[in-house]
């Protein structure tokens, strides 16, 4: 990896609903055991005094470990142990996750009209980003 800039990859192939090929490796700084997640740019957001761009906030649709790492490719795999409804889509299953201990948490006073709800991703897919985990 280079600095600080995040380096993108691509899914190849979907192999089934635990693994998946992708087009970084070794030569990227992929390392057996790395975590990668597969991503889907959100909306770009500004600043709210500036108007500056702040850039484009990035949608987790879910997180693998590097299993096989070559130096071009590498097949990646969910973690073990997680449970996989069969019912959800990978999607709906990141959105619940990312949730399901919210229940716990202190809740904040938001005046009412702000709150935008937790954004959606689509199914994960063939060409879809993939980036190290850090």
């Amino acid at each position: 990896m280079v600095g600080d800039m995040a380096i993108y990859g691509k899914v190849l192939r979907i192999f089934d609903e635990t693994s998946l090929l992708v087009n970084l490796g070794k030569k990227d700084g992929l390392k057996r055991g790395d975590m990668v997640v597969v991503v889907e740019k959100g909306e770009e957001v500004k600043d709210p005094d500036s108007g500056e761009s702040l850039g484009e906030f990035e949608l987790i649709k879910a997180e693998l470990i590097a299993v096989d790492v070559q130096e071009r490719l590498s097949i990646l795999r969910t973690e073990p142990g997680k449970s996989v409804s069969a019912n959800l889509p990978l999607s709906a299953q990141m959105v619940q996750h990312s949730v399901k201990d919210s229940g716990s948490l202190e809740r904040m006073s938001i005046a009412p009209g702000e709150m935008s709800g937790i954004p959606t991703t689509s199914p994960t897919r063939t060409g879809d980003l993939v980036r190290l985990l850090e």
